[in-house]
């Protein structure tokens, strides 16, 4: 499968970040995506000390997208 340039540049962005690197390779936060798939989970987490900011740096990279 071929990648477009902006693909390319948001996988980039990521192999030189070791922060993303870190939160992404996380089991734990890997959990925690998966749970907000549910209606209303994300809230829940959004206000963890812990996941809140993990999340925010995710969005911020645009890694996943917050919907209201």
């Amino acid at each position: 499968m071929t990648r477009s340039p902006k693909e390319d540049a948001v996988v980039q962005r990521i192999l030189a970040d070791p922060e993303l690197q870190g939160i992404l390779g996380d089991p734990d936060m890997q959990k925690v995506l998966r749970a907000c798939q549910v209606p209303g989970v994300l809230s829940k987490y959004m206000n963890d000390k812990v996941f809140g900011p993990k999340i925010q740096k995710l969005a911020r990279a645009g890694l996943v997208q917050l919907h209201p």
